[in-house]
């Protein structure tokens, strides 16, 4: 029997011409079927092969799209692509905060305050579930007892003396023999905040000025209040920095923003002007000096305390009580970290009264008791956001060749993961191919459904599990839980998740940043994978030109599994030959702190206490630096229907943002070092409703805004004034 199949075009793509080209094979080969009413039962079966022809080919042009990188639009199509050149996109990253917690009871002794991992989250957001945020630690935080002070000590012509036990047991001492400049007396605790200090001075002290200080740690502090020129120096007007009040003596550091260049300087006092400067030895690098104090920030490590002082400075006697709300409340003028640091050997949160100002007849004050009796204490911590998993059981080796186990929870955070077998840490690495069999080693990737796979060596490159002469017991400790936004407001984090004893009235007192999404999570995160993650493969984790840097900035990932870099640029010889600075902008813009600057540029420069191998191959040492923010004040009056000033508002920080990108989401919009065209802050106004928009009278800025070589625009802090008129 022989069957003739008749012609048909088998060329068509889509619906309508495969139905097409069927009618026409059906008019040929079934001349019985004469109508093309819907509801012939002919018709209904050509259109129903028509529509499995067209998903078929929609199918097949999907896969081929996928299995070419460059058309791959699924994150799961990307990430098998990246496998093959052995880069793994990041899962997402979680932010971290700065934690308060007031202690609630009176110890008078040691006692551990905050257990490992102690948890703390916000309530519920928009009806959505609590960020949870985690003491990242594997030791507890031990406090002492919080009755008293757990240091004294007086500064006396730069000579410190250690009056600790008579200030605790209630006995006379006198801290200078006469009061001086820069003479002071140290307060401190060696594991807690305090708001206030109970005292004794027995006798006043006379004829000298002083302030209380408490130690910040950082000197990106803030603006100068003014910039004079004399000539070949710089002199700099101090009033914000410390109040209006007097400070001589404090030392002050003067940068010039737009090289890093600095100087140390001690504070003096005008007294015709009655207010604090500084003056520069020199030009800091300046041929022709800027007079703009946008261009200089000026900072202290001991900043003002604001304070209610019943002794005014130990000049008057009796029984007496200093207070002051904590540096970091947030309803401060400048809510501020009070760090810990050392002085004369002793680590300890500190504050210091210090004396700025003698009359010609000072004599010292005879001070006795001081204790904590009518302070409230509190503890400070670090959170990062997320769950640990503690000692999940994966199971039992089999004893075979490259085993593998899947972790039970998912939302991996990465460089979280522990793994014991038989209770003994085995060590993650990125492949085996440097595993020995002796080698206790394992890796980890990302499988479907967001799956994370743990894989162990095959006996030659890397040791098996043992099986004899028992299965071996493998168990993983890992963090979840950072797909949601982390980046919560000022006190937001206040719920004990934990339950831990004796603390209450939790509250973190600045946002919390550096939180990120997960690489590929969105159309415009995605194309740009497909960009960086070939970057990361030709880097390989090494910086060996200026291109690689951004990519390696970005690879850095901190103990508790954040990466809180979202950019970088670098500027060769900035510092000086063989020298590179690397600019980094945080997570949603955010400057990063001094210690993750200096942990990342350990990252970079290699650090084998910390265990960093050198991932700069460049011959060059790398500084770290914030980028610098240029603001940028924006007033227009825009004439327009059915469109607000929050709009308007909205799409300019969008836009004056350093992490702004182009319509392809993945070209940065802003490098260092371009200009801030008028006509493009215009088109951005227009564009937030083009059809309804009619005019827009742009007055500031008045011309083109050139950024300097590590400057990004930033709008968050600066003046948007957007008037909008009916037309």
């Amino acid at each position: 029997m022989s069957v003739t199949v008749p012609d048909f075009n088998f060329a068509a793509f889509y619906y309508p011409e495969i139905l097409a080209s069927l009618r026409a094979w059906a008019r040929v080969n079934l001349p019985d079927v004469t109508s093309d009413n819907d509801y012939e039962v002919a018709v209904q079966l050509l259109k129903a092969f028509a529509l499995v022809g067209h998903l078929n080919n929609v199918n097949l042009d999907a896969a081929a799209n996928e299995s070419i990188f460059g058309t791959a639009r699924l994150l799961e199509s990307v990430r098998q692509h990246l496998k093959l050149i052995g880069v793994e996109p990041a899962g997402a990253t979680p932010s971290t905060a700065e934690l308060l917690a007031k202690i609630s009871r009176v110890f008078t002794g040691d006692v551990d305050i905050v257990p490992p991992y102690a948890q703390f989250s916000t309530e519920p957001i928009e009806g959505g579930p609590g960020r949870v945020f985690e003491y990242v630690s594997t030791a507890a935080i031990t406090m002492s007892r919080n009755d008293r002070i757990s240091a004294a000590l007086s500064e006396d012509d730069t000579v410190f003396t250690d009056d600790t036990a008579d200030a605790q047991a209630g006995n006379d001492w006198t801290p200078w023999a006469t009061p001086s400049e820069n003479d002071a007396v140290y307060f401190g605790h060696d594991s807690l905040l305090f708001n206030a200090l109970h005292l004794i001075v027995t006798t006043a002290g006379s004829d000298y000025l002083g302030i209380w200080e408490y130690y910040n740690g950082d000197y990106a502090d803030e603006k100068p209040d003014g910039v004079v020129l004399p000539g070949s120096t710089i002199k700099l007007w101090l009033d914000t920095l410390f109040n209006s009040q007097p400070a001589v003596g404090a030392e002050v550091r003067v940068q010039y923003d737009r090289t890093g260049a600095y100087e140390d300087l001690a504070v003096q006092w005008d007294g015709i002007e009655l207010r604090n400067y500084v003056e520069t030895t020199s030009l800091l690098g300046q041929v022709d000096p800027s007079g703009s104090i946008d261009d200089y920030t000026v900072g202290t490590l001991w900043n003002i305390l604001e304070i209610d002082d019943d002794t005014a400075g130990f000049l008057d006697d009796g029984e007496n009580l200093i207070s002051f709300n904590l540096p970091q409340t947030p309803d401060r003028i400048m809510p501020r970290t009070w760090a810990k640091t050392t002085v004369n050997g002793i680590e300890a949160y500190w504050v210091r009264f210090r004396v700025v100002g003698v009359g010609g007849s000072e004599t010292s004050p005879v001070l006795n008791l001081f204790d904590l009796a009518e302070a409230e204490t509190f503890v400070q911590m670090r959170v990062t956001q997320g769950q640990r998993v503690s000692e999940e059981p994966l199971g039992y080796s089999s004893g075979e060749a490259s085993q593998t186990f899947t972790l039970g929870r998912t939302g991996y955070i990465d460089g979280t993961i522990e793994i014991t077998v038989d209770g003994t840490a085995w060590v993650e690495v990125e492949n085996f191919l440097n595993s020995s069999s002796l080698d206790r080693h394992f890796t980890l990737e990302r499988g479907e459904a967001d799956a994370i796979i743990i894989t162990f060596g095959d006996g030659t490159n890397g040791r098996i599990p043992p099986f004899t002469p028992s299965p071996a017991v493998i168990n993983a400790y890992y963090r979840v839980d950072a797909a949601l936004d982390g980046n919560v407001g000022v006190r937001t984090i206040t719920v004990n998740r934990s339950g831990t004893a004796y603390l209450s009235d939790i509250f973190n007192p600045f946002e919390a940043t550096g939180w990120a999404a997960a690489e590929g999570s969105t159309d415009e995160d995605l194309a740009k994978l497909k960009i960086e993650g070939p970057a990361e493969f030709r880097s390989l984790g090494r910086a060996t030109t200026l291109l690689d840097v951004p990519t390696v900035a970005k690879s850095y990932t901190d103990a508790a599994g954040a990466s809180p870099v979202a950019r970088a640029f670098a500027i060769e010889e900035e510092f000086g030959p063989r020298t590179v600075g690397i600019h980094v902008v945080g997570n949603g813009g955010a400057q990063l702190s001094a210690a993750q600057l200096e942990d990342i540029a350990a990252y970079f420069n290699g650090d084998e206490d910390l265990g960093y191998e050198a991932r700069i191959l460049m011959n060059h040492l790398a500084t770290l630096r914030n980028y610098a923010r240029r603001t940028i004040t924006v007033e227009a009056t825009v004439t327009a229907r059915g469109v607000t000033a929050a709009q308007i508002k909205t799409a300019l920080l969008n836009f004056l943002s350093p992490l702004a990108v182009h319509a392809d989401g993945v070209t940065w919009r802003w490098t260092n070092g371009e200009k801030v065209p008028r006509s493009k802050i215009i088109a951005t106004i227009d564009e937030v409703a083009p059809d309804l928009v009619d005019d827009v009278v742009l007055v500031a800025p008045a011309t083109d805004v050139y950024l300097d070589g590590d400057e990004l625009p930033w709008a968050e802090d600066a003046d948007l004034t957007i008037t909008v008129v009916e037309p």
